[in-house]
Formats: structure tokens, sequence, C-alpha cells
């Protein structure tokens, strides 16, 4: 998935196994982002986080604009 189909994507928020995908990265990469605060989380009590759209985008966005891949 491409950022630009990211932004339209219909969903406001996504599981950690839908943002790994997304970034073709291992879901345990994202819990571990999750866990370190690098990346922001809505938590639903107990072990569910769900990560906002719009926040993903926003990280994303500042990744690719200092030329930054990692």
């Amino acid at each position: 998935m491409t950022l630009d189909e990211l932004r339209v994507y219909p969903k406001a928020v996504l599981t950690i196994q839908e943002v790994a995908g997304i970034l073709r990265v291992d879901r345990k990469t994202i819990g571990r982002a999750v866990r370190e605060k690098r990346l922001p989380v809505l938590p639903l009590g107990g072990r569910k986080k769900l990560i906002l759209k719009d926040a993903l985008i926003q990280l994303l966005d500042m990744q690719v604009g200092d030329g930054r891949d990692d």
C-alpha cells in the first residue's frame, strides 16, 4: 500500500497486524515500536491497541520528508 492509498483507506484506526501488512514488516516490529512509544496508539484496555491512521500518516510523512528510510 502506498502512502496515497493509506490516505484514502476507509478506516480511521488500524490494528498492529494491519500496520505490519501496510509497512510490510513483521507484527513484532510494530509491537516493539508501540512498546517503545515510537508509534502512537489508542489503548482500549487490556492488550488491544489501535493505531490512528492519521498519526501513522503523519509519522510516515515526516520520515519521507527528511529522507530517512528506516
